[in-house]
């Protein structure tokens, strides 16, 4: 069974060392990595499987058999295509041991983003899409940037999506009925929503073994090269960038206990000062073991 989502957190965390903060305050950007290229690529490969096993096992009349092959197609093409899906991985759980351990074992900070700036969307200029006019306010939030709360599996790697992909796939007067119908404007919206839904369910799945990271994802499908152009990290992985603005984004900002904290906190309350950012800096009550 699916371990029940829990209420949605206000601000949901970004674990990295001072180095990584350093630069993302400065560029006003942090990174999204391609799904397939990310820490731990069985991420994605559970949420193939469990997605498919629900669908196959979901009973449907003949009318829908074609569609639900399809569909069954479009969700094994996550098991053999390079598909532009960019993923930002997030948590809701502060000053937590695990994320320490994981992503800033040296020290670091965690950057507390505001959960409902990062639901309404990454920031994005529109001046390009609208051809080059001048327009109010063009920096504005990008709707392509979907935020999900993660389902965890149990510990045996079982999760129950029946549920779930009868209310996102099978509900009636949906998909299967788009799928039907013949003309230009409804294939066009059935193939980009389709998609869209299968992507956010298949990033959205995690093993229970990473329960206690309370992982939010913010997922983006097929970005546009003009926004967001695609670019190779130093461990070779592929990534873009997401803009955002410190001052409405970020409200804390937690410093580790371990590491030389000392040298987090000047660096924090230098760019807080600098950049006049309103944000709280908290201390890691965590007794770290590396």
């Amino acid at each position: 069974m699916a371990k029940e989502c829990e209420a949605a957190p206000n601000i949901l965390y970004h674990y990295t060392s001072i180095e990584a903060f350093k630069k993302i305050i400065e560029s006003r950007k942090i990174h999204a990595t391609r799904y397939d290229q990310m820490n731990d690529e069985s991420e994605i490969r559970i949420g193939v499987e469990r997605l498919l096993e629900a669908v196959r096992r979901h009973g449907t009349d003949d009318s829908f058999r074609d569609y639900k092959d399809f569909l069954i197609s479009g969700i094994e093409a996550y098991k053999k295509d390079t598909l532009e899906v960019y993923v930002l991985s997030l948590s809701g759980a502060a000053d937590s041991l695990d994320q320490w351990r994981a992503y800033a074992r040296s020290g670091g900070v965690a950057i507390g983003f505001d959960r409902k700036k990062v639901q309404e969307g990454f920031l994005c200029d529109v001046t390009r899409k609208v051809g080059g006019q001048q327009v109010k306010n063009p920096i504005r939030h990008d709707l392509n940037n979907r935020v999900m709360q993660c389902l965890y599996t149990d510990k045996n790697g079982d999760l129950d999506l029946r549920s779930i992909v009868a209310d996102q796939f099978f509900k009636q007067n949906s998909y299967g009925a788009l799928f039907k119908k013949q003309n230009s404007i409804a294939q066009n919206i059935f193939y980009a929503s389709l998609s869209a839904m299968i992507y956010q369910t298949i990033c959205s799945i995690k093993h229970g073994a990473y329960a206690s990271e309370k992982e939010w994802r913010c997922v983006n499908y097929r970005p546009d090269p003009n926004d967001y152009p695609v670019k190779l990290s130093e461990t070779n992985r592929l990534y873009i960038e997401m803009e955002f603005d410190p001052k409405e984004f970020i409200k804390e900002v937690w410093i580790s206990s371990h590491g030389d904290r000392e040298a987090c906190e000047r660096a924090v309350a230098y760019f807080k000062q600098k950049d006049e950012l309103c944000f709280a800096i908290e201390n890691s009550k965590i007794p770290f073991r590396g």
